[in-house]
């Protein structure tokens, strides 16, 4: 009897899930409702507020609009997702423009007090005449564009010698070798298994996902022996490679070098980080890259993990000529973030030092914010809070 209640149960909580007027159904888009509400409620009640904009095509091949709102609320920056709309034509500057236009329409939100816009860098999103960025301009000219510092992190760690570019090349063709043949997949499951590896499967690389450059050269390199049996007596035309060491050094330093780019990229992806922070952060790096070049060609190669220990194990190395490719590699990145991160005056500081008179007289203000500043300066009691939250 039990049983069958409890059938008749699930078969009633199915019925609910699946039809088209489900409870579940109603709730989920209750709490959808509801959440949206609250966000426009709270950017309406802000007096101003930004928007970070980003378009990506998913794995089924529908472009997907993503806003993302960021205003103040009891005096604290929040930041929620507005928007996720699906663009089923073109993912022009204009179609994005009237897609965020319209819904902006309807929701009674104010363009002239958006005062900030985030975007990547394509052309699409930043071009100044037909891009988002002009569109949105001609409805708030005094709006503000930033470029991701994300985006800008991923394009600035683009850059590879031609050399280990075709290590790179070679180990995606290995990697897709393996993983895109059901069989070849198996067996190389039961040949980790059987060599009691601490992974069983490789990892694919996609251009999309900016961090899976680090992860499958990485999980390549740790499966080199399980790769090196599979490959045995095996017809591929790079199966070789792997009996190859001064190869498997330029795979050991691309797998080191692209974790500590994935590390930074991590570090930036918080929605607390500041435009300072990510300076910090961008400037340690660029200062790390200038000392890791040091290490490198005072024969140091123990920052890099990685290759550290495959030289420890193989009794080798590092060549000259590998030497040089990691040098010019390591030049190429610090000239990079250079492009993408220029060095920031101080006439910001203000904002993270209100109440120091050094960066109030480099401050770059109007002579009204000018003398709004000053107020806040001689608060005593605003400067005691900003002291205590600080501590």
């Amino acid at each position: 009897m039990e049983q069958q209640l409890s059938k008749d149960q699930n078969r009633s909580h199915e019925t609910r899930i699946d039809g088209g007027s489900a409870p579940l159904s109603r709730r989920i888009k209750d709490i959808s409702y509801d959440i949206e509400e609250t966000i426009l409620k709270d950017i309406n009640n802000s007096e101003m507020f930004s928007i970070q904009v980003d378009e990506s095509t998913d794995v089924a091949q529908l472009a997907v609009l993503l806003v993302i709102a960021r205003y103040i609320k009891q005096n604290e920056s929040e930041e929620g997702l507005l928007l996720c709309h699906p663009l089923t034509g073109r993912t022009t500057g204009a179609d994005i423009f009237h897609t965020i236009d319209s819904y902006f329409a309807e929701k009674k939100i104010k363009w002239s007090e958006c005062c900030g816009l985030s975007t990547d860098g394509g052309k699409s999103m930043s071009g100044c005449y037909s891009g988002l960025l002009a569109r949105v301009k001609a409805v708030s000219p005094l709006i503000k564009w930033t470029h991701c510092c994300i985006h800008r992190q991923a394009l600035a760690s683009k850059p590879l010698p031609a050399d280990l570019k075709d290590v790179l090349d070679d180990s995606c063709k290995v990697v897709n070798f393996i993983k895109s043949r059901h069989t070849n997949s198996r067996i190389f499951s039961l040949l980790c298994e059987d060599m009691g590896s601490l992974h069983k499967t490789l990892l694919l690389h996609t251009e999309v996902r900016w961090l899976s450059r680090g992860k499958v050269l990485t999980r390549l390199f740790e499966l080199r022996h399980e790769v090196q049996m599979f490959f045995e007596d095996h017809p591929f035309r790079l199966s070789s490679k792997f009996n190859d060491h001064e190869w498997l050094q330029k795979l050991a330093y691309l797998s080191d070098v692209f974790l500590k780019l994935n590390n930074l990229n991590l570090t930036l992806q918080n929605s607390a980080v500041t435009i300072f922070q990510v300076n910090d952060k961008i400037e340690s790096f660029v200062k790390k890259l200038e000392f890791w070049k040091t290490c490198i060609e005072n024969n140091q190669p123990e920052i890099f993990e990685a290759l550290h220990d495959f030289l420890s194990e193989t009794d080798m190395n590092l060549s000259q000529g590998i030497k040089h490719q990691i040098v010019q590699h390591l030049n190429e990145l610090k000239t990079a973030f250079a492009k993408y991160f220029p060095k920031c005056g101080k006439e910001d500081h203000w904002v993270m030092f209100p109440f120091s008179e050094i960066y109030f007289k480099s401050a770059v203000l109007s002579a009204r914010e000018k003398e709004k500043l000053i107020e806040l300066k001689t608060d005593s009691s605003l400067q005691a809070a900003f002291l205590e939250k600080n501590h």
